[in-house]
């Protein structure tokens, strides 16, 4: 019986040894594959983080290729403020900072008989930039408007305007003279086209 009990004694044993070995192995094998796996799904996601540009880097980059002065363009050519008394029309300008804030200037110069009567107009705002980097907001707060007739002075006077905000498309080329040009679409479809002052 003493025989018999040491020899089922050692059996299971045995089999005790060899269950703990095949479970180790599943055990480091289901280990190897989740890790294995886990590092194949992490991959396309770094990857996919790669290739999506982040949002700020997106706002910094546009606001700093926007930086300067812009004229709006006028009938084919560039006019501009210095100019505008031998020019008469409309004058626009846009100066942005790389800071992101923006100064809107506009003239209106007409003549009436020996008078000249001038319309001007100026505000400030913020240019932001949206996760499509090419769509930016112009928002402008409260400005002022002065009307000025250098024939009757009792027509001249200064008001505030009312704060604005439009969403358009923009693009950076060159024009024809191979000057950099800043063109916004708005939502509507119409587009104006500025040089950058030098």
């Amino acid at each position: 019986m003493s025989g018999k009990s040491s020899i089922d004694f050692n059996q299971k044993a045995y089999q005790a040894t060899f269950y703990i070995i095949l479970l180790s192995a599943v055990l480091m094998n289901m280990s190897g594959c989740a890790t294995i796996s886990g590092k194949q799904a992490q991959a396309p996601q770094d990857e996919r983080r790669s290739k999506t540009a982040n949002p700020a880097d997106v706002r910094g980059a546009g606001v700093k290729a926007l930086a300067g002065k812009w004229y709006k363009k006028q009938g084919g050519k560039y006019e501009d403020y210095a100019v505008y008394a031998e020019n008469l029309g409309t004058f626009e300008s846009y100066e942005i900072t790389e800071d992101g804030r923006v100064k809107s200037e506009a003239l209106t110069a007409v003549r009436s008989f020996d008078c000249i009567v001038e319309t001007s107009a100026e505000s400030e705002g913020t240019i932001n930039f949206g996760a499509d980097s090419q769509e930016l907001n112009l928002s402008l707060n409260a400005g002022t408007v002065r009307r000025t007739n250098t024939c009757s002075a009792e027509k001249n006077s200064t008001d505030p305007t009312a704060a604005t905000a439009a969403n358009y498309r923009w693009r950076l080329s060159e024009d024809e003279s191979g000057r950099a040009e800043l063109c916004l679409t708005r939502t509507s479809g119409e587009t104006a086209c500025y040089r950058r002052q030098n």
